[in-house]
């Protein structure tokens, strides 16, 4: 059995249209080369709203590519809005 994987970033609101356009720019040009679906799965979970994208393989806490991903979402989404990024 084929299992997969996926990068879950969780805010605590709904992205705008415009915020999510540039969070799957983001996604696009910082790990695209991980990303092995077009659709993004959105749902609900503790309260956050969640996008996940599927990746081919989990991507550790301290690569570089989550480290640049977590600094430009930082620009996209207002300071006050909490979010997290994990790959599992």
């Amino acid at each position: 059995m084929d299992n997969k994987h996926y990068l879950k970033i969780a805010v605590g609101r709904e992205l705008t249209a415009h915020e999510f356009e540039e969070l799957t720019d983001i996604i696009e040009e910082e790990i695209g080369e991980y990303v092995t679906s077009d659709d993004v799965i959105e749902g609900k979970e503790d309260g956050m709203m969640c996008y996940f994208f599927e990746i081919s393989e989990p991507i550790p806490e301290d690569a570089t590519s989550i480290e640049l991903l977590t600094y430009e979402i930082d620009q996209i989404i207002p300071s006050k809005i909490e979010w997290t990024i994990e790959s599992f």
